[in-house]
């Protein structure tokens, strides 16, 4: 007997013919997630992606099925080849040597294969918020023979477990942009605070921002941009903050072509 169709993408595939009716769904479908953001703050990023592996895709802007499958993790390690990684890992070697690494937000750790790879003498750690996640990836290391890196849950914002000074270099890769003003300062002190040689984060960053004097951010179609500078500044000098603009090609997303940096802090 043949598959169903999903209904589901049956139903936006056929929303997206009537431009009248798509328009009008993306308005209130944004406005939603913009007062449900601004009002729960990170919380409601935390739920949504503690959970992300039980959830279809919600988004009435994609019709893809690349997240519509039990297989979520799985679904995520097929994104090791972006190239967006291999341009994070440029600045990362740029650091070397290095003893050991922390990757905040690691997924199943598409981002450490690749390092533990390129660096087979130093320990790697990722920690991130959804378990199914971190025991695909787990499992997956364990199976490739892979023993310089070690997954585990966590949160950004829970970094006290981790002594002053543990680690030498700290990445995020599309993490940060998930963190709302209500707690952004806390997790970068504490990143601060962990690590002994330098930050590296992939993220979205614009110079000027309304509403973002501080640099904690400015909700920007479901994620948060902020001014790196401006938000790093309140803990650094200045001339310890480099940022590097992703090559528009690079990512050929709106907001990452526009607003993606890799942005340095050296402590």
């Amino acid at each position: 007997m043949p598959a169903q169709p999903n209904k589901n993408i049956a139903l936006k595939s056929f929303v997206k013919q009537v431009p009248w009716l798509h328009q009008s769904l993306r308005f209130f479908y944004w406005q939603g997630r913009s007062l449900r953001d601004r009002f729960l703050g990170t919380t409601a990023q935390e739920r949504y992606w503690r959970n992300r592996h039980r959830h279809k895709n919600d988004d009435w802007n994609d019709t893809s099925r690349f997240w519509h499958n039990r297989d979520w993790a799985k679904s995520y390690w097929s994104s090791i080849s972006h190239p967006h990684r291999q341009f994070l890992l440029k600045h990362i070697n740029r650091l070397a040597p290095f003893n050991n690494l922390l990757e905040i937000g690691a997924n199943c750790g598409p981002n450490l294969y690749i390092l533990a790879k390129k660096f087979p003498q130093s320990a790697f750690r990722g920690i991130d918020i959804n378990p199914a996640a971190v025991e695909f990836g787990q499992k997956h290391f364990e199976k490739l023979g892979i023993h310089n890196v070690n997954l585990e849950v966590g949160r950004a914002d829970q970094l006290d477990k981790f002594s002053d000074k543990s680690f030498d270099i700290i990445i995020t890769d599309a993490v940060l942009i998930y963190i709302a003003p209500d707690k952004i300062k806390r997790v970068i002190q504490d990143m601060i605070r962990v690590s002994r040689k330098a930050l590296v984060f992939l993220e979205q960053h614009q110079e000027f921002l309304r509403k973002d004097n501080r640099g904690l951010g400015a909700y920007q179609f479901g994620l948060w941009q902020r001014n790196y500078r401006r938000l790093l500044g309140q803990f650094l000098p200045q001339e310890k903050i480099k940022l590097t603009k992703l090559p528009p090609k690079l990512w050929p997303d709106k907001n990452w072509s526009q607003a993606g940096y890799v942005i340095k802090a050296f402590l």
